[in-house]
């Protein structure tokens, strides 16, 4: 074995031996979390473990203050901030009947991001096919976000219905906030929305 293949398997073992996802991310006791590694962050008043989040480490306030700061679209000074991103998913499944608990996640699906701030969609493609890390911390994130809010972990039918609502919001935003030309991968407007009301509905949200 030459050196070249030798540097090709150390690069590539450590995606190979990624463990998978958890469907429902557990967390662990507190004692087990070690707060002087390299993968904690101070976020408002609590250093918050990257891979092994706690409730007790989530300060809600911090989190939707950077939310309220933080850009869409790679920082587009344009862009609706990611709070404001959150209200209008949920006001979208508040006018298509959407129950409770899926309007509740889409108001706080990317509460995360209040953490490890927006990853934009194409980086977040090229990770997913090399290592499941960024998900699982998100999950993990989600799930210590969710106990400290006092909410029930969304099931997989919940994320499912949220994802719609979600890129909904993001055709909306792509055609009337950024005001660019429809692409393929952009969501069809329902039935109950013209383009004069979705451009009216998106558009508010920049003063809120």
């Amino acid at each position: 074995m030459n050196r070249l293949t030798i540097l090709a398997a150390l690069i590539a073992a450590p995606f190979i031996m990624t463990p998978a996802i958890p469907e429902r991310p557990k967390i662990r006791p507190k004692e087990d979390t070690d707060m002087n590694n390299s993968y904690t962050v101070r976020i408002g008043r609590y250093d918050v473990d990257l891979l092994n989040p706690q409730p007790e480490q989530i300060d809600l306030e911090a989190i939707a203050a950077n939310l309220d700061k933080t850009l869409r679209w790679t920082s587009n000074p344009q862009a609706l901030s990611v709070r404001q991103h959150q209200l209008a998913v949920g006001d979208l499944a508040r006018k298509a009947a959407a129950p409770p608990n899926v309007v509740d996640w889409c108001e706080h699906h990317d509460d995360h991001e209040g953490i490890i701030g927006d990853i934009t969609g194409p980086i977040k493609a090229i990770l997913a096919k090399h290592t499941p890390l960024l998900a699982r911390m998100e999950n993990r994130l989600d799930y210590a976000i969710c106990v400290r809010r006092k909410a029930n972990y969304p099931s997989d039918e919940t994320k499912g219905m949220v994802h719609y609502f979600d890129k909904l919001c993001e055709t909306l935003e792509w055609r009337f906030i950024l005001c660019r030309e429809p692409m393929p991968w952009l969501r069809q407007l329902p039935v109950w929305m013209t383009e004069d009301h979705a451009k009216y509905f998106i558009r508010q949200y920049k003063d809120r």
